[in-house]
């Protein structure tokens, strides 16, 4: 259907246009003048998101949540905000709202609930695009009403809020406070248990037992070294008897050997010369024979002296490795002493970190409960409006007349359709689907030709 063709309809059904546009008129004037009028009070509010958590000092996670503000909003219109406002304004005592619920409810169930519900039918709260503004709306038959409970709602809202968090925030307290007394029990026992093993020990916080045991052992370690060479070297000269090199290179050794060489050769001369019943002869042999076996006595004292070196040194030898035994053994305790203390001062240190992050946890969510977090302000109490928000003559009645057009151009349009009539040249040639060559116009009854479609038809006839 073309524009034309439009307008021809239109023109053709004016009168039942302007029936329908008369009769939506009129309904919107009735509804001015006797639906009751309605009052819309607005409170605005303001949500600081992304603000700085004044307990830590870093940035609140909570608020930067994608659907915060919405989240927010959904609180205002929430049964326990309705409850708030019910209980700050005694809504409940009234004897008109009492009297209400009975006849609505027979008195089943609990008025709060069903004045809560109530409330929440009027309520409206939004959020401003690309803000963090909300927008409280509450509607109803009384001006003063409507303000009152427009305020209420945010301050009910601001006092949920801190509800919601120090709730929370009150239980973790109490959770922490439980844990503080089992942590503090554990610290106070395990630094009862240090105590006790340092005190049965001997150990104190600035011992050094351990490193003078230390120094001691390494000094022993250094002597037994010494010792063992010793004893070694003195082993290796006593090997061999009187034939050791240190007993044949013995000065008195050497001398008396030098006097047995010098007696066996005056001996030899005179066994050479006289016989063995000469007096020299038996002379020289006794002083050989004396000669021989101070030698042998020389030789054997100096060779049981390095005997007996070698065994104070093997004794002395065996004394340090001993004693150095037990001085290990010592140190060992000692660092195995000093090991378990460590253990237990990790035991209290951990036990103490762990009291102190209970209190220093305890103490942030009791601050927290008295915090309130996004920090709603008010920037507009919701004054008494001034003029009904419903209905409003100015804007219904126009409104009125665009539906009644709108209405009227589609009844008639379908009325139409349901009866088609000829209106113009297009509808007989859409119908027919023939050219039309001519019109005879109404007021006059002359026929008009249609040159181009004359032209058309001669064109098509040549």
């Amino acid at each position: 259907m073309t524009t034309g063709q439009l307008f021809q309809i239109l023109k053709a059904r004016k009168r039942l246009v302007l029936a329908v546009t008369t009769v939506m008129v009129l309904l919107m004037v009735a509804v001015v003048m006797f639906y009751p009028p309605r009052y819309a009070a607005e409170a605005i509010l303001t949500i600081d998101v992304g603000s700085v958590d004044p307990i830590s000092g870093l940035p609140d996670a909570s608020t930067n949540v994608p659907g915060y503000l919405s989240t927010q909003a959904k609180i205002i219109e929430s049964h326990n905000t309705a409850i708030k406002v019910i209980h700050a304004l005694k809504l409940n005592e009234n004897k008109d709202v009492q009297d209400a619920f009975v006849a609505a409810t027979q008195g089943r169930g609990a008025l709060d609930d069903w004045l809560a519900d109530k409330l929440l039918q009027d309520i409206d709260a939004k959020v401003a695009r690309d803000s963090n503004i909300i927008t409280i709306k509450y509607t109803s038959g009384d001006p003063k009403f409507s303000s009152t409970l427009a305020n209420a709602f945010a301050s009910a809202y601001v006092s949920m809020v801190t509800d919601i968090r120090s709730t929370g925030q009150q239980q973790n307290n109490a959770f922490f406070q439980t844990q503080l007394k089992s942590l503090q029990a554990n610290l106070a026992a395990a630094q009862q248990k240090l105590a006790d093993f340092q005190q049965k020990n001997g150990i104190i916080a600035t011992d050094e037992r351990l490193d003078v045991e230390t120094l001691r052992l390494n000094d022993l370690s250094t002597q037994m070294v010494v010792a063992q060479a010793q004893s070694m070297e003195a082993h290796s000269r006593a090997r061999g008897g009187a034939n050791q090199p240190d007993v044949l290179n013995n000065p008195l050794v050497q001398n008396l050997k030098a006097q047995v060489a010098q007696l066996e050769s005056k001996f030899k001369e005179l066994a050479a010369k006289e016989g063995s019943n000469n007096p020299a002869y038996q002379q020289a042999q006794a002083e050989l024979q004396e000669a021989r076996s101070q030698l042998n006595q020389a030789m054997a004292t100096y060779s049981s002296g390095l005997s007996s070196t070698a065994s104070n040194a093997g004794s002395r030898f065996a004394d340090q490795k001993h004693e150095l035994e037990m001085q290990r053994d010592k140190v060992l305790q000692l660092k195995t002493l000093r090991a378990q203390s460590q253990i237990l001062e990790q035991e209290v240190l951990s036990d103490q970190n762990a009291f102190d992050a209970a209190l220093r946890r305890q103490t942030e969510t009791s601050m927290e409960s008295r915090v309130t977090r996004g920090n709603p302000g008010v920037l507009k109490s919701a004054p008494e409006p001034l003029g009904q928000s419903f209905p409003k003559a100015h804007v219904l009645i126009p409104l009125g007349l665009i539906l009644g057009l709108l209405f009227g151009t589609v009844i008639a349009v379908l009325v139409e359709l349901s009866n088609r009539r000829l209106r113009s040249v297009i509808d007989v040639e859409l119908l027919l689907n023939l050219p039309v060559l001519a019109t005879i116009s109404p007021k006059h009854g002359k026929m008009a030709l249609l040159q181009s479609k004359l032209t058309l038809n001669s064109g098509a006839g040549s």
